[in-house]
């Protein structure tokens, strides 16, 4: 238990172990004891199963939610669509890319739609990105 005036720490957990955790529910092991062999409240178990299907869905695709810990959307999936476009075929054509490049098409890109609360490239927006591409065997320099 925590002391009075200290916070607990927060923890996060990757997408795979959620997924193993599930598994082990599936055969039919109870919520409560597989939540005590992982040291993990019932809640946040219970929470999981809720979520069976987004997980389930993340960890049989092929792509780089496996390392993510949690399912938050993009704010601008649109715009996140478009350079992932312009980059598959700029790599496509043997056109090298560089971080910088990429998040300027990604403020004209912006612009074109008009996006107007949109100041910088997301982070981990772009990381995804490489990552799939990495994962195509694509280069990305």
């Amino acid at each position: 238990m925590s002391q009075l005036g200290q916070k607990r720490k927060l923890k996060s957990t990757p997408i795979t172990k959620k997924y193993v955790i599930l598994k082990e529910i599936d055969k039919g092991k109870s919520l409560t004891s597989v939540a005590l062999k992982h040291g993990m409240s019932k809640q946040t178990v219970s929470n999981w199963v809720k979520q069976k299907k987004k997980i389930y869905e993340a960890v049989d695709s092929n792509s780089s939610t496996k390392k993510r810990h949690r399912f938050k959307p993009s704010t601008y999936e649109h715009l996140d669509d478009a350079c992932y476009k312009w980059l598959v075929n700029a790599r496509a054509q043997n056109i090298p890319v560089s971080a910088s490049v990429l998040k300027t098409k990604g403020i004209c890109f912006a612009k074109e739609l008009e996006l107007t609360d949109f100041s910088a490239w997301l982070a981990r927006s772009l990381e995804e990105k490489k990552k799939r591409i990495l994962q195509n065997n694509i280069r990305y320099f």
